[in-house]
């Protein structure tokens, strides 16, 4: 049985304050599953609230910031490490909407990545402890804007990650077995400096705080 999915989003972010807009969807082809998803986050003092819209409805949850230096430095990611080949610059640049952009590619190195994820959040680690991560195979290519410096695009072979992903999630032995055939992490930047301020919609404010996991199940 083959099952497909996709997911599409736009982001708008800020750096002073630091805010951030997501809207997109989200589609399982074979269980007809079609929803709109969208989010604000918003940093204030020591948390940051969280608004997500899904199913027409909005819930809130807040998140507490480390302020402590150390904190900030683990969450700190050294891309350098994180490539097992590369990354090599094309020989040639290539047009993406119409400018010029450097290309380069490289293979993310799968046990480096593990730590980086778990710097990110104590309890990721905890997450992801029975996933083999040197079994992961992740090509990527970065498409940098020649004129600016700045990244255009960000794609990732993400399917040998997410078949260890499905080992770990699923029994083999009662449940059969399930793997990705395709799996694509596709990021491009369009803009930089052109978003003033993100506001908060008012039915996202007065929204109270849910369990979001509970609510996906709902919607499912």
């Amino acid at each position: 049985m083959n099952m497909g999915m996709g997911a599409e989003s736009s982001i708008e972010a800020t750096n002073s304050p630091a805010a951030m807009h997501m809207d997109g969807n989200l589609n399982v082809d074979l269980m007809g599953i079609k929803m709109d998803l969208e989010m604000y986050s918003v940093a204030e003092d020591e948390k940051v609230d969280v608004y997500t819209k899904i199913a027409d409805q909005w819930t809130k949850t807040e998140e507490n910031i480390e302020k402590s230096k150390d904190a900030e430095k683990s969450k700190e990611i050294d891309f350098e490490d994180l490539f097992d080949e590369g990354p090599t610059l094309s020989d040639k640049t290539e047009k993406m909407d119409d400018k010029e952009v450097y290309v380069l590619e490289g293979k993310l190195n799968g046990k480096e990545m593990e730590k980086q994820i778990a710097s990110l959040q104590e309890e990721l680690k905890e997450v992801f402890k029975d996933v083999d991560f040197e079994k992961m195979d992740i090509p990527m290519t970065l498409k940098v804007y020649k004129d600016s410096k700045l990244p255009a695009s960000v794609e990732m072979d993400m399917n040998s990650f997410v078949s260890e992903i499905f080992k770990v999630a699923m029994d083999e032995g009662e449940q059969g077995n399930m793997t990705a055939k395709t799996c694509l992490l596709t990021m491009t930047f369009t803009e930089y400096d052109t978003v003033d301020a993100i506001e908060i919609p008012k039915e996202a404010l007065d929204a109270a705080e849910q369990n979001l996991s509970d609510l996906a199940e709902e919607a499912l």
